[in-house]
């Protein structure tokens, strides 16, 4: 890698960012937090920019491997489905009560496990965006995450005052 240390310096990302799954592109929040941003890996340059997609702050996207398709949740309470490419709407998932914290794909990308303050963590059929079911949660969920052999899914809340952590875990 060449590193020029000269040169322009790309924007940099918000906390929330995440790569494409080819590595050539990282997405992040733009300044609003409502809508999405991607820019080049290489040299910096904006590829998209998907603005106003949600009513209110973006707390979790997730990206398909297909490079096509970004997920978003928001505490609008909603989730929804975005083509990249053409920078619309494909699904629009209402099932939540309470803002919707963050979300989770199977290696497979056939499930998506979404968590909200409803403390309620929905099962998501991926091809059909259909709910299968969902686990009553005791915690407030801001972080989901599955075990490297996808037989358990962990929770977290994070306090925002630097007090010990509440987990939460189920069995796949």
């Amino acid at each position: 890698m060449d590193i020029d240390e000269h040169s322009e310096k790309p924007e940099l990302p918000s906390k929330l960012f995440k790569f494409s799954s080819n590595n050539t592109s990282i997405f992040f929040r733009d300044d609003s937090r409502m809508g999405l941003k991607s820019i080049s890996v290489e040299d910096g340059t904006e590829l998209a920019h998907m603005k106003d997609m949600h009513k209110k702050k973006i707390l979790d996207f997730v990206l398909l491997q297909d490079q096509t398709t970004i997920i978003t949740a928001s505490k609008d309470k909603t989730i929804k489905v975005w083509d990249i490419l053409s920078q619309t709407m494909k699904e629009k998932l209402e099932e939540n009560t309470g803002i919707v914290t963050c979300l989770c794909l199977d290696p497979s990308e056939k499930y998506m496990f979404s968590a909200s303050y409803d403390l309620k963590i929905i099962v998501w059929y991926i091809p059909t965006w259909t709910k299968l079911c969902y686990f009553k949660s005791d915690i407030e969920v801001d972080f989901l995450s599955l075990t490297l052999d996808n037989s358990f899914l962990l929770a977290t809340h994070r306090s925002a005052y630097n007090e010990m952590d509440a987990h939460a875990y189920w069995r796949i």
